[in-house]
Parts: structure tokens; sequence; C-alpha cells
């Protein structure tokens, strides 16, 4: 299985790519700090089931990356992953086809046991 991350925070991806490997043991994750260069990698895998998304991404207005992402990728399962922990804004990002909001003050059993819930593991 193949696991996306996009954050423009290159600390973040090692950490969110731990959690991944913890959750789901053999999968492969890839990383990018861009929107586009994500939608990109994305459209180069076959395998692509899930995607850990930050709502800060530069050049975007929150929900606007979930909206583009998804749009590229709508079968993909997403999981934001954001600074943010207003509750209108986790109530939009469900709406808009997340299946998971976590902020990223979760702790990182929380954040396994989200990656394995949606991954379906």
């Amino acid at each position: 299985m193949d696991v996306l991350i996009i954050d423009d925070h290159p600390l973040i991806h090692e950490t969110l790519s731990a959690m991944v490997r913890k959750a789901i043991p053999g999968a492969t994750v890839h990383a990018e700090t861009e929107l586009g260069a994500g939608v990109a990698r994305g459209m180069g895998l076959a395998n692509l089931r899930l995607a850990l998304l930050d709502l800060g991404l530069p050049g975007y207005s929150g929900i606007e990356v979930l909206l583009r992402f998804r749009s590229a990728f709508p079968h993909v399962r997403v999981i934001v992953v954001s600074a943010t922990e207003d509750p209108v804004t986790m109530q939009k990002a469900i709406s808009a086809g997340a299946a998971w909001y976590l902020p990223k003050t979760a702790k990182p059993y929380a954040m396994v046991a989200a990656i394995k819930s949606t991954a379906g593991v």
C-alpha cells in the first residue's frame, strides 16, 4: 500500500512516516512539501490508498487544500493532520471528505489508531 504525506514541514514527514510504518507494516510512504508536487506524485502511484494532508500549505486557504486533493483522488482516504484545532475547520474538513481530522497535538497512539482505522488494517 502506498501512503502519501503532504505537509510543508520535513520534520512532520519523518514523524508521520514513523506513525504510518507502525500502523501499516510494509507500507511505502511518500512525502511532498507542496500540494502540486503531492498531486503529481500521487498520480504516479498505482496503489495509493491513504493520504495524510496538512491544511496549512502555502498558496492555499485551509479547506481548499482538501478539496483540490479530493478532486484529484476521490477514492483515496484522507486524514487531515493540521495545527488548526478550530471545531468549525474540523467539521468543514469532515464534510469535505476527510475520513479523520487529527490536530498535530494528538498523541502518537491516537495517530496510529486513526491510520489503522482509515486504512482498514
